[in-house]
């Protein structure tokens, strides 16, 4: 089979958890015996040089050329004899997929990060943008060949609240590199904390305050040892606040995992969102156990992970697990034992060939002939676009070219 991931905003470096899944599935599919491509709208947000290293070609265009240039598209995925399109915003199906399917006659994917829906009303958004949302889910379910999801919770979410049919969606989870596990029967308690995640995605702002306000400072307070550690990269307003406060602030990292097994527990207090769990997933691989929120846990069966909804209530489960570290190195692991037998990249991509070659074996959905534009762009766009967070990067903006491709270790325009 031959699979294009088409991908906007970060892709390589990984920045975040839907950067983590573009850098790692198609990577884990194209070493699986399968031609894949990347179809990549360039805001200067990657590294090219990085991406021509991946065992695939991946084609990148300005972001007006990615979004409107259907000519162009439908000629390379001709080119590249492509018969299956994945796409991760439902925006971009509307606006490109569902045109470029019926121009092309690929099969179209969606892959859900989240339930758009769920996690529009969880951030309290104005009812008539929680109904544009709703819509557009229902409108894309009924529309593509296939829906991937990363939770059974996510998946019965789509089919009870967005009507999409059971034999059109699967569970395809998040993935680890679980060559990244340390030797858990040496993990020691430390009361050191550790938080991973996008600062500027709403639900992780909102956690990040909550460890500045109520976590850190409860800590604190009862142990004069204890350190706290937020990965990732934070809004300057936020990162001044922890800073103030005593938290360690690195930023964003080549190497999360380095950070994370110089610290003793990963913490998850995040109430909204659904889909990628990936923070939690880097946890265990890096040897710790965490306490997470039943949200930020949720469709994950692991014993190292301890749910705790009270935030008032991290401190006493931090002091909790110190006193008991010979039961947390059991559960660490056997999370871990799990977590190879399951999460490894090569399982998930797997899981994904196989839903791919079901896709395949059913008629491609019949579709409308034309299809309107969604005037809006994906609500992580918009956010990205408006924190000003990549203001600094080099987009190609000043160079003129229709395409380009970065394969084997060498970058060429077009």
């Amino acid at each position: 089979m031959r699979v294009a991931f088409f991908i906007d905003g970060t892709f390589i470096p990984e920045r975040d958890g839907a950067s983590t899944r573009f850098s790692r599935l198609p990577s884990a599919v194209a070493r699986s015996g399968h031609h894949v491509c990347v179809f990549h709208a360039f805001r200067g947000w990657s590294q090219l040089d990085r991406i021509a290293t991946q065992p695939y070609p991946t084609y990148f265009f300005k972001p007006g050329t990615y979004y409107n240039d259907l000519e162009l598209l439908s000629g390379l995925i001709a080119a590249e004899a492509i018969d299956i399109v994945q796409m991760n915003d439902l925006e971009t199906v509307q606006n490109v997929g569902l045109p470029l399917a019926a121009a092309t006659g690929v099969r179209l994917v969606y892959e859900a990060h989240y339930h758009s829906g769920t996690l529009a009303a969880q951030l309290g958004l104005s009812f008539d943008r929680q109904a544009e949302i709703r819509c557009l889910e229902e409108y894309v379910g009924s529309s593509v060949d296939h829906i991937i999801t990363f939770s059974e919770q996510d998946l019965k979410r789509w089919r009870q609240e967005s009507n999409a049919e059971a034999e059109r969606i699967s569970l395809v989870p998040f993935g680890v590199d679980v060559t990244t596990s340390v030797d858990v029967h040496g993990w020691v308690g430390s009361p050191s904390v550790v938080f991973l995640g996008n600062g500027y995605f709403e639900p992780n702002k909102r956690a990040i305050t909550a460890i500045a306000e109520t976590i850190w400072p409860a800590l604190r307070r009862r142990r004069s040892d204890a350190s706290c550690t937020i990965i990732g990269a934070v809004p300057a307003d936020i990162r001044e606040i922890c800073l103030r406060l005593g938290i360690q602030m690195p930023g964003e990292v080549p190497d999360p995992c380095a950070f994370l097994r110089g610290a003793g527990i990963g913490i998850a207090p995040i109430f909204e969102g659904s889909g990628v769990r990936v923070k939690v997933l880097h946890y265990l691989a890096s040897g710790l156990p965490a306490i997470a929120t039943s949200c930020a846990a949720e469709g994950l069966r692991f014993a190292a992970i301890r749910i705790e909804d009270n935030l008032e209530r991290y401190a006493d489960v931090i002091e909790e697990m110190l006193a008991d570290g010979e039961n947390v190195r059991r559960k660490i692991s056997e999370s871990q034992g799990l977590l190879s037998r399951t999460y490894k990249w090569e399982h998930i991509a797997g899981l994904a060939v196989q839903t791919y070659a079901q896709v395949l074996c059913r008629p491609i959905r019949a579709r409308l002939s034309t299809h309107t534009r969604h005037a809006r762009m994906p609500m992580w766009l918009e956010e990205a676009l408006l924190s000003g967070r990549f203001s600094d990067s080099n987009d190609l903006s000043s160079v003129e070219f229709s395409y380009g491709v970065a394969r084997n270790g060498g970058i060429e325009l077009y």
